[in-house]
């Protein structure tokens, strides 16, 4: 825990405002790919997570240093919203 509290500590440096939400927040990734950055913080991707935290990477390229096959791993699955408005689960093209 000290560790996480150290670098929750060290993004704010990097002029995080909320650096426990933006551990939370969705990387842009492209479509079919859902990874946090606690996600790639839990992987051991600290020193990547700082570049990404001061521009000087991509959510991309530090995936690609920690996984050179994470374009693989896409889901079959995806989420929309249905039509009551509850987000739902469909496999990914089909149209129900």
């Amino acid at each position: 825990m000290a560790r996480l509290a150290a670098f929750l500590d060290l993004l704010s440096e990097y002029a995080i405002e909320d650096p426990a939400q933006w551990m939370e927040m969705r990387l842009p990734l492209p479509t079919g790919y859902l990874i946090r950055p606690i996600d790639l913080y839990r992987r051991g991707a600290v020193s990547g997570l700082l570049e990404y935290a001061s521009a000087r990477c991509t959510a991309e390229q530090i995936l690609d240093q920690i996984d050179a096959d994470w374009r693989d791993a896409r889901s079959e699955f995806e989420t929309y919203d249905a039509p009551d408005g509850a987000k739902a689960i469909r496999i990914r093209g089909s149209a129900g």
